[in-house]
């Protein structure tokens, strides 16, 4: 048996971002940036999510000092989860609101997200930036080395000649793959500057309430994996997939690392009755119709991966697929 827990708030919408000076005592003043910051809204939706939890939830918890320190750690987790972009000294400034974030949830103060949140976009830019620079010369692939695709249990880059190098690595393994497949350096260096704008443009999109839902799941998921917030946005593609009021492949996409991978295979639907697509799967390129072109969706946003996809019953829709088991480095597989 399973419970499901509804909670639906009706809010305004508000929420701005802008060019700003970027102050925040979490780290080293910055030039002028792209700030995000928490619309006026956030403060009584935080302390209404708090109190309908505390209240409601089936799962009794207290709001106490150890509940804080598992928010702050899935909150940077959903954020850098493979340990790419912070640097150490960026989480010895967090670290000094690793126990308060239990006494701000019925304050309402959402203040300490919105500042992290944008150091990691100072920090993601500043790494879009070196992608830009390493991709202009081909890697030498004779030299013997070693890259750790799996991060999440190393420590935090110390500085950035350690991360340029951790990227350098990546970027190497990137299109080491390519390579090994048969691709030219023209196709790679297109495909990979083309992959990377993408994902940088999918994070600098992000708006005020898209932090605001990354914060409140954080708060979420540290009582009960299973309890979800869902911005105004994410609520309507929620009912869209439970009405089925659109057409699609029929399964159930999440985002893990920079990969649209399958969750569930819905029973009925057209990747069901194929056969062809399976749970873990991950989608690396999409096409609608038979003829054109594959568009690499690697770092794209879910919402924006899943448009790709969907189109008009009855037509075809082609995806290049790494199968659930296989290295993220084996050649993708075309089905349609």
């Amino acid at each position: 048996e399973s419970l499901i827990f509804i909670i639906v708030l009706i809010v305004s919408g508000s929420f701005f971002s802008g060019n700003t000076f970027y102050d925040s005592p979490l780290s080293n003043p910055l030039d002028t940036v792209t700030v995000i910051k928490p619309g006026n809204n956030y403060e009584i939706e935080n302390q209404l999510i708090t109190s309908i939890l505390t209240r409601y939830h089936f799962k009794e918890f207290e709001i106490n000092d150890s509940l804080s320190f598992s928010i702050f750690n899935r909150y940077l987790e959903s954020l850098d989860n493979g340990k790419n972009y912070f640097l150490q000294s960026d989480i010895e400034s967090f670290n000094s609101e690793k126990y308060n974030l239990d006494d701000k949830l019925f304050k309402g103060d959402v203040q300490f997200y919105y500042e992290v949140f944008n150091v990691y976009l100072k920090r993601l830019n500043e790494r879009m930036s070196y992608v830009d620079e390493l991709l202009d010369v081909e890697f030498d692939y004779s030299v013997d080395e070693n890259y750790e695709f799996d991060r999440d249990k190393s420590d935090w880059a110390k500085n950035q000649s350690e991360l340029n190098e951790i990227w350098r690595k990546r970027l190497k393994n990137d299109a080491l793959t390519y390579k090994l497949n048969g691709k030219d350096w023209e196709f790679i260096q297109k495909t990979l500057k083309k992959r990377y704008k993408n994902f940088a443009k999918f994070l600098n999109q992000y708006n005020s309430e898209d932090v605001f839902q990354l914060a409140m799941n954080s708060f979420t998921q540290a009582i009960d994996p299973h309890t979800n917030y869902l911005s105004p946005v994410t609520s309507d593609n929620f009912k869209i997939d439970m009405s089925l009021s659109l057409e699609g492949i029929g399964a159930r996409l999440q985002t893990e690392d920079d990969y649209t991978k399958v969750a569930e295979i819905i029973p009925g639907g057209p990747a069901a009755k194929s056969g062809l697509l399976k749970a873990d799967d991950k989608i690396i390129g999409v096409a609608q119709g038979e003829d054109e072109e594959f568009e690499d969706i690697i770092g794209w946003r879910i919402t924006d991966a899943v448009k790709l996809i969907r189109g008009a019953k009855g037509t075809f829709v082609r995806l290049q697929i790494i199968k659930a088991g296989s290295d993220l480095n084996a050649k993708p597989i075309e089905i349609s």
